[in-house]
């Protein structure tokens, strides 16, 4: 079994000053992608989403991590951050306002244990256990979701249903998100 310990990488940076240091304005919706270059990870579904979700929101913003993403989807402009491995990985995730995964394949992802146990929402593809540890409520696609969800709603390009929502309480009841 994962586990996630949401006091890990603490203490924190101040969630303005993480995005200031990357250019991003404090008041931009902002979508964050955590993983490596590998073909389970659907870069292109990842390209994909990103390209359309930034034509349809322009103040919308995108960091995206991990090793060999350097200048992946650096063509999307901009506002697309594009990083090699991070060592402040739970800072970026509290300096945005939403994680997305476009695997194809997982078993547990940590990243979006970590990402809801820091109190950051996830949209992810239908894989391994996300249908089982992210509750699909579509009151949060709005009250946590806000602007960067608008931007990527209706996008499923694999024909796979996307979930999108907060920790599944139920399942870890002792946990206290954000």
């Amino acid at each position: 079994p994962n586990a996630v310990d949401p006091d890990a990488g603490g203490p924190f940076r101040e969630r303005a000053s993480v995005r200031e240091s990357l250019g991003i304005p404090s008041d931009r919706p902002v979508v964050l992608y955590v993983g490596k270059n590998h073909p389970h990870k659907d870069i292109p579904l990842l390209t994909q989403i990103l390209s359309t979700a930034l034509q349809r929101d322009a103040s919308l913003h995108a960091i995206v991590v991990g090793r060999g993403l350097e200048g992946v989807p650096g063509r999307l402009g901009n506002r697309v951050h594009s990083m090699g491995v991070r060592r402040d990985v739970p800072d970026l995730i509290r300096a945005s306002d939403l994680l997305v995964l476009t695997s194809n394949t997982e078993g547990c992802p940590n990243v979006v244990l970590e990402a809801m146990a820091l109190g950051v929402p996830a949209v992810a593809t239908r894989v391994g256990d996300c249908p089982w540890i992210i509750e699909h409520d579509y009151a949060s696609e709005f009250r946590y979701g806000g602007r960067p969800l608008a931007a990527l709603q209706g996008l499923d390009a694999a024909q796979r249903t996307v979930y999108v929502g907060t920790l599944n309480k139920a399942l870890f009841p002792g946990l206290r998100a954000g």
